[in-house]
């Protein structure tokens, strides 16, 4: 490894370490459900499949009394080790678990790209180096890879491995079909990769397990001829899958566990959603919106506020065809990971012509099929994005093998890295800030106080707060206005920062509050409340009125992401005011809004 490609893996490392740790260092703290793979681990020592159902909360299935998880169990067979050495971190290993994956999806793909360089004959130690370091770089630290590493909650742990295992196979592909004397090696690695893959996320192993009879008998007849007889050679390759085979039984047996199915990997009848209510789990229909969000641009991932880059919810035209109630973010790999497909695009023509083995060809195109997978999926979230990076990563291999080195090409690659990685950085760090609702608080308050104006309520003294008073009159549409609450009954939050005192209001609703003696200003911190970011079609405006039905206040059309308002209303001679939340003319789904510390206060 060149020395500059070693520092880019320290530099890679650092990153990795900080967003998984959530800028602290600690890597041992609870994340959001981890500790189900911890309760499973100790129930595959006893060979049963269930886990606490405490731990997986209503993301288990339940089936005979009992509590399952649809996550692949290998992140829980790493767990067996070191809880039964080191007990007391029990529950906290998630982290440390989605750190170690991150870095070897990395590694797997350094060791890729410049297996896949040493093949292009017409470059030199220098162009190859110089290549390598600005495609793992980008690869790393601007593509969903990084957003993965960022919370180490449960669906991010399994998707980490699952890559891992995919990112192996290819590089073991490249071992294979490209370096003879290190066949037996890729082949054993492999097998080895799509075990991981296949225990942990099955759309990842999808394509290798299409490819996998092709690594079987690819050559064959070429490998007896040189060593010995076409049975031989083939039973010792069977050998070499074993890994693979015993990781399939295991992946059978815990689906019979789970579901009295051998091939049935998940239960939609003892889950909380069915798709068949929605267009079924895959819709071709679905292509044009999961093709637009995941490889297509929308104005909204540029904003003015810091960091200045973010996801986007999903907008999905045909809401009939996806999950209803509920909308994750995505940025486009085409905007966000601009590097890592510049360079994917340049294998792609190259692998259509046969200038790359055949065999990378034909795996490419079993990849294909996990793309197809997730492009027909009833969910989009970013998470899922990084579902194509195995694709991805074969079509940059096969540019890497083929590519002809020039000035123009390293500066157009590393113009778009830089772009790629400032992107990525930044719209993970505004994620974390305003939707990673299972990071810590006291992260997510430091990144709101480093980026966001401060929030600040208007002098005052002598409060009395609207949550303690009863409404002279009040109307709602369906959820009454809640004191210290929001309309659900969720804590007042905002980026991590809890309001003690307050009122939760959906809209359309109103309540009517007489101004206590003495007291001349209405004061209070209004925001959409928490549970209306995930819905990309909530707005809403808050307004006070006077007895006399004037306008004392009017916020304008506030969406989700909207920044909050400080209200300090002069009260003149009125003797009640009505507070409103109202639907901004486009109907009250999802539109949540929070009056935190609401109060009438004297000031001179």
């Amino acid at each position: 490894m060149s020395r500059s490609l070693a520092v880019s893996y320290v530099l890679i490392v650092a990153v990795f370490g900080w967003f998984a740790t959530y800028g602290s260092g600690d890597f041992f703290d609870s994340e959001w459900l981890s500790a189900s793979y911890d309760s499973l681990a100790q129930q595959l020592l006893r060979a049963e499949a269930d886990v606490d159902p405490k731990a997986i909360s209503f993301e288990g299935l339940r089936r005979d009394g009992k509590t399952f998880m649809y996550f692949g169990p290998f992140p829980a067979l790493l767990r067996i080790v070191p809880n039964a050495l080191l007990p007391s971190l029990s529950g906290q290993w998630g982290r440390l678990s989605c750190f170690v994956a991150a870095t070897l999806c990395a590694v797997a793909f350094g060791f890729a790209v410049v297996r896949a360089l040493r093949c292009n004959g017409s470059l030199n130690s220098g162009q190859r180096n110089q290549l390598a370091v600005l495609l793992v770089l980008s690869f790393s630290l601007g593509t969903p890879l990084l957003y993965l590493d960022s919370c180490g909650r449960i669906f991010h742990e399994a998707s980490l491995w699952g890559l891992c295992g995919a990112l192996w196979s290819i590089y073991a592909l490249l071992l294979i079909c490209a370096s003879p004397k290190r066949d037996t090696l890729g082949r054993w690695l492999f097998s080895v990769a799509l075990a991981v893959s296949l225990l942990s996320r099955i759309t990842y192993a999808l394509p290798l397990c299409l490819a996998a009879p092709l690594i079987l008998l690819w050559g064959l007849k070429e490998s007896a001829e040189k060593d010995s007889s076409v049975a031989r050679t083939f039973v010792r390759r069977l050998l070499m899958l074993s890994p693979a085979l015993i990781a399939g039984a295991l992946q059978l047996w815990y689906n019979y566990e789970r579901f009295g199915s051998l091939f049935k990997f998940f239960d939609y009848g003892s889950f909380y959603i069915d798709p068949r209510d929605f267009g079924a789990e895959f819709n071709i229909a679905r292509l044009p919106t999961t093709l637009w969000h995941y490889f297509g641009f929308f104005p909204g991932y540029l904003s003015s506020m810091p960091p200045f880059v973010r996801m986007v919810n999903s907008e999905i035209s045909r809401p009939e065809l996806f999950m209803p109630h509920w909308r994750e973010q995505t940025i486009s790999l085409t905007f966000s990971s601009c590097g890592i497909m510049f360079f994917a695009a340049l294998g792609l023509p190259r692998l259509l012509r046969r200038q790359a083995p055949t065999l990378l060809t034909v795996v490419a195109a079993c990849f294909v099929a996990q793309a197809l997978v997730i492009l027909t999926y009833f969910f989009i979230t970013q998470r899922y994005a990084a579902e194509f990076l195995p694709l991805l990563a074969v079509l940059v291999a096969a540019a890497a093998m083929t590519v002809t080195h020039s000035r123009r090409l390293v500066l157009t690659l590393g113009t778009l890295s830089s772009f790629s990685i400032a992107f990525t950085v930044l719209s993970d760090l505004d994620w974390s800030m305003m939707y990673n609702q299972h990071g810590p608080n006291a992260y997510r308050r430091w990144l709101a106080e480093s980026l966001l104006p401060p929030i600040v309520l208007a002098e005052g003294t002598d409060r009395v707060y609207l949550s303690d008073m009863t409404p002279l009159e009040e109307h709602h549409s369906g959820s009454k206005t809640q004191p210290d609450r929001s309309a659900v009954n969720n804590p007042l939050i905002r980026i991590g920062t809890l309001f003690p005192k307050g009122l939760g209001m959906r809209a359309n609703a109103s309540s009517t509050y007489a101004i206590p003696e003495d007291r001349n200003r209405l004061q209070a911190i209004i925001m959409p409340a928490n549970e209306s970011e995930h819905c990309f079609d909530s707005s809403m405006e808050f307004q006070v009125i006077s007895e006399r039905g004037e306008s004392l206040f009017q916020s304008g059309v506030m969406r989700p992401r909207a920044l909050p308002q400080t209200l300090d209303i002069p009260l003149g001679d009125s003797r009640s005011v009505t507070l409103i939340l109202s639907d901004a003319g486009d109907g009250s789904n999802c539109d949540l809004g929070n009056w935190n510390l609401a109060a009438f206060a004297k000031r001179q």
